[in-house]
């Protein structure tokens, strides 16, 4: 073999060894998560007991449209978490978390000494609802799924009675009207963004945020996928990555409207010129 072979076929076992340390490197990565907020909407199941002549009512996500200044669209429910959670792919982390947003309505009004009204829920001013979370990170980046997560936190909430003809919150109906349940909850999660509500922001500190735009070594963002169910013992809370807002599909399907009517307009005066 002459010299240029042999140096060609030494560079080429030194490119291959470099580029199998490389995937050795890339897959050994650490795929850790960032603190950030997660943006929920209510779905079909939520329900608290409030027992008495009351029982059990059925609740909405009463939307909160904007948040500490940020558009968080249809969300009405918003936890943060508030650590950097370093993970390998096949490892686990905690992080803190804390409920900063809760707002739901009654599905259906309910009548109390004969006047009727709507049921409010708020999270309870003056304290915080707070726990934990699992992050476990058991694919690669290369899978639309990264890994599951499971959390336990309270939840201090007020219910607030409306009268449906307007006026004034009525005095509690029950015992208490404010409220502290423990609710655990699990589901399955990705780096990839998932939901219609995006809050972006360029440090990676920003609390707010659940996109951040300068990525920082080692950490990506985090998404839940699907729906997650809170569970305590006298209700559930049902949630979901917010969907688009209606006007948001209109126009959607207005715009591919437009499309397929333009494109067919195009075919049809490219077919005139060819024929003349």
């Amino acid at each position: 073999m002459s010299f240029i072979g042999k140096t060609a076929s030494v560079f080429g076992i030194v490119g291959l060894s470099a580029l199998a340390t490389l995937g050795v490197v890339e897959s050994a990565e650490a795929a850790g998560v960032r603190l950030g907020s997660d943006y929920f909407q209510t779905t079909d199941g939520t329900f608290f007991d409030f027992g008495g002549n009351i029982g059990k009512i059925d609740f909405e996500g009463n939307p909160l449209g904007t948040f500490q200044g940020n558009n968080v669209g249809l969300a009405d429910t918003i936890v943060e978490r508030k650590d950097d959670v370093a993970l390998d792919v096949g490892d686990s982390g905690m992080t803190n978390i804390e409920v900063v947003a809760l707002s739901l309505k009654s599905v259906n009004s309910v009548s109390v000494n004969s006047v009727v009204y709507d049921i409010f829920v708020d999270l309870t001013e003056g304290k915080k609802s707070t726990g934990t979370m699992t992050i476990n990170h058991e694919y690669e980046d290369t899978k639309p799924m990264q890994g599951t997560f499971s959390s336990s936190f309270d939840v201090f909430f007020t219910a607030m009675f409306k009268p449906v003809g307007g006026g004034d919150a009525i005095p509690c109906p029950v015992e208490t009207c404010d409220f502290k349940k423990s609710f655990t909850a699990s589901g399955e999660w990705t780096h990839k963004f998932k939901g219609l509500t995006k809050v972006e922001s360029p440090p990676a500190t920003d609390q707010a945020a659940n996109v951040h735009l300068n990525p920082q070594a080692g950490f990506d963002d985090f998404f839940v996928i699907g729906q997650v169910t809170h569970d305590a013992d006298d209700g559930t809370h049902v949630v979901l990555p917010p969907a688009p807002e209606p006007l948001t599909i209109l126009g959607s399907a207005t715009a591919l409207g437009f499309g397929a009517c333009f494109k067919k307009q195009s075919s049809k005066n490219r077919n005139k010129k060819d024929v003349s």
